[in-house]
């Protein structure tokens, strides 16, 4: 599946820039099934990153639907 909205070059692109500008931890990540919307493996993604960035507990990720 592609994004029918944002070209995935583009994705490509901010990455390289936001990198090559002296951002750290940047990461570029593609989904097969994504598409223009979220998906759980995405969220689960986020919250993990998001949770390592903030010093949170990661045992307290609760799956739960959107």
């Amino acid at each position: 599946m592609f994004d029918d909205m944002v070209d995935y070059k583009f994705g490509v692109k901010s990455y390289k820039t936001f990198a090559s500008t002296g951002f750290r931890d940047v990461t570029f990540k593609s989904y097969a099934t994504l598409g223009h919307t979220t998906i759980p493996e995405e969220m689960d993604d986020l919250f993990d990153w998001l949770s390592f960035k903030l010093g949170l507990d990661a045992a307290l990720h609760l799956n739960v639907p959107f």
